[in-house]
Order: structure tokens, then sequence, then C-alpha cells
């Protein structure tokens, strides 16, 4: 059963020494810290705070600052880049990204966002080089193949497009089935051809699918491990969800969303870009041996409600009465 409430609309991104607000292309994680010069360190910090505040200029100011005292800091071109795309201000972005790999060779992160910038220009055979070599320095990273596929789309090579998605299922849950997952993807894109829209909308759309169907997969995922696979057994499925980020519904909480006839015995919740999700176990009171799995989301938009449904009576085989809106 999966449930609806009230939608709310929830998007980050991880950035070198910072995380801020972004668009859907602009995802990326970089593992290794870089160094900053002693004599920026508090103004690149200071910057750092500003963007996760929204002050966009302030941050733009304080990378120059630190930029001019110390013109080889990679680190405060990446982070300027990030917030010069954040400002859609994507030639300059590129340069910033340029000057991070000029003066580190190699830096995967910088690799990616620099093909992200170029895919926002258009340059899509330059975006697709970059994304190649972001692919090579850092494989295991399932951004890098996101950002991709949305290149392979803007170049209308569904194949590879699709491929990538694969790769990035994987890396974002070992555990899952890619190709029933690749199967109920293709059962969202379907929507779009039904739609008849071209050019960029239809790309737009498309990627949008992509996006919603991936993170949708990896609560799916959650779920199957968690609630229905290990039935009751309630102590290892919390291990299991707050090794994964999940937060545990307190026993107040369970005791105010039981109801005379069902008892809530678990609950677990996590915020992710689609929204508020809570993975709840109940049990029968009629029928104690019943133990039921339902998802409750406050999602952004009602089409990603529909998205959840569709893809979750795809793998669980639920019936559409189960699907509520509230």
């Amino acid at each position: 059963m999966i449930t609806k409430s009230t939608w709310l609309l929830l998007a980050t991104v991880g950035v070198c020494a910072l995380s801020a607000p972004a668009s859907l292309e602009a995802v990326t994680n970089d593992p290794s810290p870089l160094r900053i010069n002693d004599t920026g360190e508090e103004i690149h910090e200071r910057a750092a705070q500003a963007v996760l505040q929204g002050r966009l200029f302030e941050a733009l100011r304080g990378f120059d600052e630190v930029l001019a005292n110390n013109p080889t800091n990679a680190a405060a071109y990446y982070n300027r880049g990030n917030v010069r795309y954040l400002r859609k201000e994507f030639e300059q972005a590129v340069n910033d990204f340029t000057f991070a790999l000029k003066y580190r060779p190699g830096f995967a992160a910088a690799t990616m966002n620099r093909g992200v910038a170029l895919s926002n220009l258009n340059r899509l055979d330059e975006a697709i080089v970059d994304l190649n070599k972001a692919a090579e320095l850092d494989p295991a990273n399932p951004d890098v193949f996101f950002n991709r596929l949305i290149v392979h789309v803007k170049r209308d090579s569904m194949d590879e497009a699709l491929a990538d998605y694969d790769r990035m299922v994987r890396l974002d849950g070992p555990g899952l089935n890619i190709p029933e997952a690749r199967t109920r993807l293709k059962a969202l894109l379907g929507r779009v051809d039904e739609m008849a829209v071209v050019g960029r909308e239809r790309n737009r759309r498309i990627v949008a699918e992509i996006d919603h169907a991936r993170t949708v997969e990896q609560v799916l995922e959650f779920t199957e491990r968690t609630c229905i696979r290990h039935g009751d057994d309630t102590s290892a499925l919390t291990t299991l969800a707050e090794a994964d980020g999940w937060s545990s519904a307190t026993e107040t909480q369970l005791k105010q969303g039981s109801t005379p006839t069902v008892k809530l015995t678990a609950g677990w919740t996590l915020t992710n870009r689609l929204g508020s999700i809570a993975v709840i176990q109940s049990r029968s009171l009629r029928y104690p041996n019943q133990i039921a799995c339902s998802i409750t989301a406050r999602l952004g938009d009602a089409h990603w409600f529909d998205d959840f449904a569709t893809l979750f009576t795809s793998k669980f085989d639920s019936p559409p009465s189960g699907h509520q809106r509230i």
C-alpha cells in the first residue's frame, strides 16, 4: 500500500567543502578534501556558509577574494564554479572548472560538473567527453552516470541513456534486479510517448521520469530488503534502516498511528529529492499473522506520486486500490 499526504519539495547537492540547493543536473560528491590556503581558509568557510544560506553573490565575492590571494587554489575555483552554475552563469562555470582541473589534474567532480555546465550550454560533444572521463575517474559514483544519461537523452541516444540508467541503479542499490528496474522505467517513459511532446520538452520529461524512477527504486529496494524480506524481525529491520540513513519512528508515533484494528509495529522515515517518505510496518489485530508494509510520502508534485504508485504496483504486484491520495 502507498499513501500520499500534502506535498513537500526538497532538493540538495553536495559540493567540495559545502552543500547547496541545485538543479537536477548539478549533482556531485567528491570524496577527497582539497587543501585550502591557510590565509584564505576563514574567507573560504564564510563563502561556503553563504552558499548554504542561498547568498550566492556574497559567496561569489568570497571565493573571488580567496583566489585573489591564492590564484592556484583548485578548491576555490571548483566551489566558485558551482556558485556560478547555480547563478546559471554556465560559461563562467566552465572556466572555473577548467582552472580547477588545471591546478588539480584528475579532479573527478570538477570534470563531471564541467560536463554538466557544457550540457546546459548545449555543447553536447564536449559534455560527453568530460562525462566519459569522469566515469573513468570515479566509476563508483552513480551521479556521473545520471548526468551522462541526460546528455545521451539530449543527443537522442536512448540506448546509451538506458545503459547508464542500469549502471546508476546498480550503484544506487546493489540488490536491485536491473532488468526489472529497466522494465519499470519503460512503463514511465511510455507516458512521455503518449503525450506526443517533442524537442526540449520531450527531453525534459524523459529526464524527469528517469530521476523519479531512480529515487523511487531506492525506496522500493529498501522496503523489500527490510519490511518485506525480514517480516516482523523489528530489531534487524531497525539496524538495516539506520545503516541506510533512515530514522526510526518512536513508540509514541506508532501508538498514535494505530487503530482499533491495525497496530503499527515499526516505521522509518527518510528525506530525499522526492520529498519526505515513511515506510510503515503494521499488524492486523483481527488476523495477527498478517503483517503489512506501506509507504506514506510527502512529494513535491502530484505526478511524482503517480510515478511512485506505478513503480510500487509493478514491483510488488500491489492492487491499485491500495494507492490512496489524501
